[in-house]
């Protein structure tokens, strides 16, 4: 897991990451009916390639439901966590290059991601509104799985 900015690579201020959006098909007969995927980064530098994914730690029905324990307690199986390969990994079946990502920037952006495990340490797969209007409804629960791992990393 990624808990600081040290469980990252360092690169020079001069560097030009080429950043690339990553995906895969999730297997099981669920996630392929419903189309599941999973997404990642890859940061590439000189033959170098760094790979970021957000994942449930224990991912299958209790990532959506939890576990009643007794009459009262409810376990929920979510546990997430940011993780870094020094390497491209071979399972994604969809990679496109997205842009650059200047070595000067990549400090601020090694401390965003250490702070998201310890801000999102549990996965959810939904949001939960107040309303199905969007125009008046309030965001309750937001969501937090790989898609937005990688959609706030772009936002960075």
């Amino acid at each position: 897991a990624v808990w600081s900015s040290a469980d990252l690579p360092t690169f020079p201020d001069a560097a030009n990451l080429e950043v690339f959006y990553v995906e895969e098909s999730l297997g099981g007969a669920a996630a392929t009916l419903l189309q599941l995927t999973h997404a990642g980064i890859e940061f590439h530098f000189k033959g170098s390639v760094t790979t970021l994914q957000y994942f449930g730690t224990s991912f299958g029905p209790d990532v959506l439901l939890p576990r009643v324990l007794g009459e009262r307690t409810l376990e929920w199986r979510n546990d997430s966590m940011v993780t870094c390969d020094r390497r491209e990994l071979d399972h994604w079946q969809s990679r496109r290059r997205v842009g650059i990502l200047r070595g000067a920037a990549w400090p601020r952006y090694a401390a965003w991601v250490a702070a998201y495990t310890t801000a999102h340490p549990g996965y959810q797969m939904f949001d939960v509104w107040s309303s199905a209007d969007p125009a008046h409804a309030t965001r309750w629960v937001e969501g937090c799985k790989c898609d937005e791992f990688v959609a706030r990393s772009f936002e960075r």
